[in-house]
């Protein structure tokens, strides 16, 4: 057999097996046609794969604006803790000021006076 007649029967092989997919038109969709359709039918693993990559997508996305959502919160709450911080400390050195302890002294009554002598320091 010469070359060109193997490349002939190769070419013609390859065309038979060569087969077209048929055209799915819109009346075959309503229909529920295109569903019965041999190369739809393989292609459902894949069409399953894709809704779950849209799935987990879509999940991801969620979370992800929950996670925003908790850290805007977060920050607010931090703002304010550091707020009342201030202000408890604040009142804390207030009240610890000599003079605001004689003043409450007076105000309860008690005997106790401020001392008029230096303290001594204890070797």
């Amino acid at each position: 057999m010469s070359v060109f007649t193997k490349i002939k029967k190769g070419v013609t092989l390859e065309e038979k097996t060569h087969v077209e997919r048929p055209k799915i038109t819109l009346k075959d969709v309503a229909s529920g046609e295109a569903l019965g359709r041999e190369w739809l039918q393989r292609q459902i693993p894949f069409i399953i794969f894709l809704v779950m990559i849209a799935l987990f997508y879509i999940n991801n996305r969620f979370a992800y604006e929950a996670q925003l959502r908790d850290i805007d919160r977060l920050k607010k709450e931090l703002v304010d803790a550091k707020y009342e911080s201030l202000t408890v400390s604040e009142e804390l050195m207030q009240m610890s000021r000599q003079s605001y302890v004689v003043d409450k002294l007076h105000e309860q009554g008690s005997n106790l006076q401020v001392s008029t002598e230096p303290s001594v320091v204890i070797n």
